[in-house]
């Protein structure tokens, strides 16, 4: 996937649905990575 712009609210519950093999858990980790990275160099 290029050029994806997703807005996931924070405190929700949130589903990823999707055929096997398209990237649901890539996007979930990824997701989750990313914003774990942002929150560990915040000031």
């Amino acid at each position: 996937m290029k050029n994806i712009s997703l807005n996931i609210p924070r405190n929700r519950f949130i589903v990823i649905t999707g055929v096997s093999g398209s990237g649901k858990s890539s996007l979930a980790f990824d997701t989750l990575y990313a914003e774990g990275q942002r929150d560990m160099w915040k000031v």
